[in-house]
């Protein structure tokens, strides 16, 4: 019966570490697939990036940023901040779109409004919140970025405020001043703490409303 128990246990643990892998092996999926996409040249990856067949790895792609001068750049950081922004955005404005009322539509189209009339005067003033949802998370997450801006901006004039805490308080090398450093901190992190302030009411409800249908 003590044999019997442990052999249950074991195809347990079994199929637990096989549903493990599968799901890690979905996540990683992706990523290869765009790590491999960046590391070969456009003939190879055309009919997928899994085709094998000829393999010569260049990192050209990359040396791209600097001839199109996104380097160094304010607008490399907008582009890419923006192209990781916009899914969820969507996603988000989308299902907000979908909560709302639509015989509220329905009626302002009886009334012989155009469409571009039911959205200025009705759809975008009630989506007012989950705007302001949008722009506070998205504003947060640009305002606190660091590792992207570490990647793209290098000279000190452009140096965004979260890379110059690095640099500040310190008077040599092992040495830093943490009265200054913290100093600083609550300087940077005043600005979102304000937007979140005032755009709380917007943003709650933003967050909320979407969930509720009518």
């Amino acid at each position: 019966m003590k044999k019997m128990k442990i052999t249950k246990t074991t195809i347990t643990t079994i199929i637990v570490h096989v549903i493990a892998w599968f799901v890690a092996l979905i996540w990683i999926l992706p990523f290869m697939g765009v790590f491999m996409a960046s590391i070969r040249p456009y003939g190879e990856i055309i009919h997928g990036w899994w085709d094998f067949s000829s393999f010569n790895p260049t990192f050209s792609n990359f040396q791209m940023m600097m001839k199109f001068g996104l380097i160094d750049n304010f607008l490399s950081l907008i582009l890419v901040h923006s192209a990781w922004g916009l899914p969820w955005i969507i996603l988000f404005m989308r299902n907000f779109f979908s909560a709302l009322p639509v015989e509220i539509e329905e009626a302002a189209r009886v009334d012989g409004a155009s469409y571009f009339k039911i959205f200025y005067k009705i759809v975008l003033p009630m989506s007012l919140p989950a705007l302001a949802s949008v722009t506070v998370l998205q504003f947060m997450w640009v305002w606190n970025d660091l590792f992207l801006a570490l990647i793209f901006i290098y000279s000190d004039p452009m140096k965004l405020a979260t890379q110059r805490l690095l640099y500040i308080g310190r008077a040599g090398p092992y040495h830093l001043d943490w009265s200054i450093l913290s100093a600083a901190s609550m300087i940077v992190m005043i600005v979102p703490i304000l937007m979140f302030v005032l755009l709380q009411k917007y943003y709650i409800k933003g967050m909320v409303g979407w969930t509720i249908k009518g």
